[in-house]
């Protein structure tokens, strides 16, 4: 596998769901998973990503039992990522055409 996208959600449904949406529309020609870690949301945002998500078998989910905040989060979601390369993404990330599989491009050539 080429890249694993490690997004970590509190309490940002439509923006974690706008962030994966971005990269589902936008990243091609590459073997990559995404990464949610939810850091213990109590509004329901991580039942809804499950929903919304429950179909495409790249979006896997992490509940982080506690809020242990961003870097505890990312670390979960390490120990699971089984891609060459690893990007972490914020929830509040719109991703343009092309941006992730050119800039992966240029890590593998550099």
């Amino acid at each position: 596998m080429d890249l694993s996208i490690i997004i970590v959600n509190f309490r940002t449904y439509d923006l974690t769901k706008q962030t994966i949406i971005s990269v589902l529309d936008t990243v091609k020609n590459i073997e990559y998973e995404i990464l949610v870690v939810d850091n213990d949301s109590a509004d329901g945002s991580l039942e809804k990503l499950i929903q919304d998500f429950k179909n495409e078998s790249l979006v896997k989910f992490i509940k982080n039992n506690h809020n242990d905040g961003f870097a505890v989060a990312n670390n979960l979601a390490f120990k699971e990522a089984k891609g060459e390369y690893t990007l972490l993404l914020n929830s509040d990330v719109i991703v343009n055409d092309r941006t992730i599989n050119e800039s992966l491009d240029y890590i593998k050539g550099n």
